[in-house]
Order: structure tokens, then C-alpha cells, then sequence
């Protein structure tokens, strides 16, 4: 009933309701981007009072079932030479871990000007799917808050800071920068850079710390210059030169990947530096590729491929009801050392 007596609780009624024009109370209810927060959790909390129930095909609410599974991923940056090349085996993960079970995968990629949560909004207005599955978090990352409040199954690659209660699957970050550096360490490097993802994300946040620990663990000083954001694998390569370039430049790198490990190697040989001698390289990898490197580089293994299945567990198992404090797992990665 409406709030005033009246017959179904509709737009109209919520707009009545806060004051506000009922195309500022639909896009509200959308969480468009061009509505301001304070106003869209007023027009929320408005429509949860009355009763407001939304329609299934304009909220993108669905009574049937899809059999699909919505994966939004990242796609390469501009400058980069393969993009990320673990891609394919966590879409691979996923797929084989839904074969049999009735559902699809569709694959929603976005470029790096893209809004995430615009992207996301997009793909909710379709409402083509059964659950989502998407990755890159941050700290403070409203695509949960959007979907968490829409009651929709989800479930997200990586972590988030968010007091909301999520099923995620992660890897530990942290821990993977904090035995990287110490594994320099060990072989006598003082002097560390780390090349890390933007502090947006989260996992770029846990890599700073992990970095940092090890560090002031071992008696050295920790400056922010030693950590450069990555932008892509040209720009991995003029700022490696640069490093090189100083009057005690670094004696040890890590890395986020195998490619960007690659531009780094180059980049170290052209400066005349030797791999092994005068510097040392640790790196996270998701393939076998640095096996072919000449130089050794020892890498922190994320398997993707494992990732993608957990992934697609979680969100069938979402689907299905589980709660999503019952999905959450961290796993750390495996040392695959070339000495």
C-alpha cells in the first residue's frame, strides 16, 4: 500500500515521499552516477519505508533464471605489449568449472577509461544473468555496495575494506611482497624498487605493506620513491632506465608480472647492468613464461586457473543460497625459485 493510504507504492509515491522529482528518484534507485550519494540513500531508505517494491524488468530484478554467469574483467592497457596474459587461464578455470552444471559464461570486458561501476550498471539494466562474478577491487568499492543492496548473487576477486559481508576469493598480496623482498634481501640486495599496481586497489595497497615490512624487518629504510606505479610495459621500461641511471641505483626489482619482468630485464641490459650481479629480479607470475628468460628471475606463482574455478564455485554456490561469509578464502602463492 502507499505510504499515504493509497494503492501500490510506486516512483511517484517515493517522490512525494523525499520532495524530489520522480526522474531524480528513478535515477536514484538506478544509483546512477549522476546522482549524489546522500540523495540516492534517501530515496533507498524512502523506498524500503513505504514498501516500494521494484519492477523485476526495470531494476534488472529476475523472478527466472538466466543460466549465466556474468565475468567483468579488465582488458589491456594502452602501451602494453600482451596485456594480461593470465586472463585467458582464469576464463578457462571458470568455464571448465561450470561445464555440466547448466550455466554459461559471458564475458563482459572493460577498457581502462571505463567506469567499473558504470560498466557494472550497464550490465544490470540488461539483467541477463543469474549471478556476477568481477575483479580489480577497492577498498572502499561501491559495485558491492550497489549489488549488495539489490540482493544480487555475487562475488568478487579480491578483498574490499567494506563492513558488508561478501564471498571473495584472493590471493595474499602482502605476503607475496613481503617474501619477494626478503628473498632479494637474502641475496644481498640493500637497495629495492617495487614496481606496484595503483593504491586505488586494494591488492595495490597490501603490496606497498608487505614491501614495507620487509624492509624495516631487515634494518632498511623504506622511501616512497622505491615504489613506482605500473602503467604499462613501455613506461615499465623508461622508468627502470631511469632507476639505473642514478648513482646507486637498485639493486633489486620486483615485479607484477612476467612481461613487466621482461621490460625490466631489457631495460637493465641496455642501462649495461648484469642480471645476477648487479641486480637481482623477483616477480609474480601466472604462466611459465620467465622458465624461458636467459637471466634467472624466481617467481611468486598465481595460479589463475585455480582462481577462475573457485570463482565459479562461489557464485554457483551464491546462487544457491549460501551465505557469503561461508565463501571467503585468501590462499598465498608458491615460490618457484631459479636461483
Amino acid at each position: 500500500m502507499d505510504g499515504n493510504g493509497g494503492g501500490r507504492v510506486t516512483i511517484r509515491s517515493i517522490a512525494r515521499e523525499t520532495g524530489l522529482s520522480i526522474a531524480t528518484v528513478s535515477r536514484a534507485l538506478q544509483e546512477s552516477p549522476s546522482v549524489r550519494a546522500e540523495t540516492i540513500d534517501a530515496v533507498i531508505a524512502a523506498a524500503e519505508r513505504l514498501g516500494y517494491r521494484r519492477n523485476p524488468a526495470g531494476a534488472g530484478i529476475r523472478t527466472g533464471r538466466t543460466e549465466t554467469i556474468c565475468l567483468l574483467m579488465p582488458i589491456a592497457r594502452p602501451g602494453d605489449m600482451l596485456g594480461d596474459i593470465g586472463a585467458l587461464r582464469l576464463v578457462t578455470g571458470a568455464s571448465e568449472h561450470l561445464a555440466g552444471t547448466g550455466y554459461d559464461l559471458s564475458l563482459v570486458p572493460f577498457a581502462p577509461g571505463d567506469d567499473p561501476l558504470d560498466k557494472l550498471i550497464d550490465v544490470v539494466r540488461r539483467g541477463n544473468f543469474d549471478g556476477i562474478v568481477f575483479s580489480a577491487t577497492r577498498p572502499e568499492d561501491p559495485r558491492v555496495r550497489f549489488l549488495d543492496r539489490r540482493g544480487i548473487p555475487f562475488v568478487t576477486f579480491g578483498r574490499t575494506e567494506l563492513p558488508i559481508e561478501h564471498a571473495f576469493y584472493d590471493v595474499d598480496n602482502e605476503d607475496f611482497t613481503y617474501r619477494a623482498a626478503r628473498l632479494l634481501i637474502a641475496r644481498g640486495c640493500h637497495r629495492l624498487a617495487m614496481f606496484a599496481p595503483p593504491r586505488d586497489f586494494l591488492f595495490g595497497r597490501h603490496r606497498v605493506r608487505g614491501f614495507e615490512r620487509a624492509l624495516r624487518e631487515a634494518g632498511l629504510a623504506f622511501d616512497e620513491a622505491s615504489v613506482l606505479t605500473e602503467a604499462n610495459d613501455i613506461a615499465l621500461v623508461e622508468a627502470t632506465l631511469e632507476l639505473a641511471s642514478r648513482n646507486a641505483p637498485p639493486d633489486g626489482y620486483i615485479c607484477g608480472g612476467e612481461i613487466g619482468a621482461l621490460a625490466v630485464l631489457r631495460a637493465l641490459e641496455r642501462s649495461g647492468r648484469v642480471i645476477g650481479r648487479d641486480a637481482h629480479l623477483a616477480t609474480m607470475e601466472t604462466s611459465t613464461l620467465p622458465s624461458l628468460f636467459h637471466a634467472p628471475v624466481s617467481g611468486f606463482f598465481q595460479d589463475l586457473h585455480r582462481a577462475g574455478a573457485m570463482l565459479a564455485d562461489y557464485i554457483l554456490r551464491r546462487i544457491g543460497g549460501t551465505l557469503p561469509g561461508a565463501l571467503q578464502l585468501v590462499e598465498t602463492m608458491s615460490l618457484r625459485e631459479r636461483p
